[in-house]
């Protein structure tokens, strides 16, 4: 291609001063071949996986994001809630249970993204198709046996859980943040109806534009979906081990909100901010946010207006920001770049 008609140019010009440059161009140029080229195969395994046994080793089972949960908790020892992952091989035997697959292909390849109409109507009834699905009798057991254990090991009975996107290229190749359907605070009774809402997120015109955007096959589309035990946040939020900002300077970013943290992931209400660096910690002047977002006895979540008393009160302790801090700078040092992570505080701190 062009890069190597450079090379030979520049030895000709230097009298072949630069041969030895090819050597290392075709290493490059055979590497990002092979990454063109490959395929997202899915393997088989388990239906449903604990927490307990996943890792960053488990991306093509369990997604992006709960596999690299899975890394914090199991091989950094952070405190993760508990949890199972609904694996992409389920994802794979609920299609073709359903006989959808071929449906969801034929769709997806002759979409033209530019049609907004199109995009939008392709888009409702590839959500249709999964939403109305059937759940295989084996997937609801293991699904349940998964739960019962769950909530045997954290000694209550009827645990509400969140039931969370981690799809095979969330938070790993492209930017699919805040693409997917997360559902809080959700009863034993309603985790199926949301593992297929969660599917069906793939399939929105968002989702749907960029995975033909980025050239991605039907085929690679394959959605885990974690559960987890759900956190009654008292203070919730998202940190980065480096300020977006300045990011040459070592200083982890923390925003926090009152309630729970979805609000602080969608912008709903202004965060708290504190910066933390090694010389000091950057604290806000004063609380801005006027409701939060709780968990309701019956499941689901409602705002609520914030009282005057945490009004009046940071989010985090000096103690509470340094822990967070130090969990940002673990992780950015285990997985060796910048990470953004969620985090909340529960009502017993």
């Amino acid at each position: 291609g062009g890069v190597e008609q450079i090379i030979k140019n520049l030895n000709v010009l230097a009298n072949e001063k630069y041969k030895d440059l090819s050597i290392p161009y075709q290493k490059i140029d055979a590497a990002i071949r092979k990454c063109l080229t490959a395929k997202v195969t899915i393997p088989k395994t388990d239906y449903v996986i604990a927490l307990s046994r996943l890792g960053k080793e488990s991306i093509a089972s369990a997604g992006g994001k709960i596999a690299f949960l899975g890394e914090l908790a199991n091989a950094l020892g952070f405190p993760v809630p508990s949890g199972f992952v609904v694996t992409t091989y389920a994802y794979q035997g609920f299609v073709q249970h359903n006989n959808i697959q071929d449906i969801l292909h034929k769709r997806t390849k002759r979409l033209d993204i530019r049609n907004y109409d199109e995009l939008t109507a392709t888009s409702h009834e590839m959500q249709q198709l999964i939403r109305s699905g059937d759940i295989p009798a084996y997937l609801e057991e293991a699904v349940f046996d998964a739960y019962r254990s769950m909530c045997q090991g954290a000694g209550e009975e009827n645990l509400k859980v969140s039931v969370r996107s981690s799809a095979l290229h969330e938070d790993i190749m492209a930017s699919f943040a805040g693409q997917y359907k997360t559902a809080l605070n959700v009863r034993a009774k309603d985790m199926l109806v949301q593992y297929k809402n969660v599917l069906s997120s793939q399939f929105t015109p968002r989702a749907l534009f960029y995975y033909k955007d980025k050239g991605l096959d039907i085929e690679e589309i394959a959605m885990a979906v974690g559960v987890l035990a759900m956190v009654p946040a008292k203070v919730s939020g998202i940190m980065y081990s480096r300020d977006p900002g300045s990011p040459q300077e070592n200083a982890a970013l923390i925003s926090a909100v009152w309630g729970l943290g979805a609000y602080a992931v969608g912008g709903v209400v202004p965060t708290q901010d504190y910066r933390v660096s090694e010389e000091k910690i950057e604290s806000p002047t004063a609380c801005t946010q006027e409701a939060m977002l709780v968990g309701r006895p019956e499941g689901g979540t409602e705002p609520v207006p914030l009282n005057g008393e945490l009004l009046a009160t940071q989010c985090l302790t000096e103690e509470q920001i340094s822990s967070l801090a130090s969990y940002a700078r673990q992780a950015e040092t285990h997985f060796g770049q910048p990470q953004d992570m969620e985090w909340a505080i529960d009502q017993e701190d």
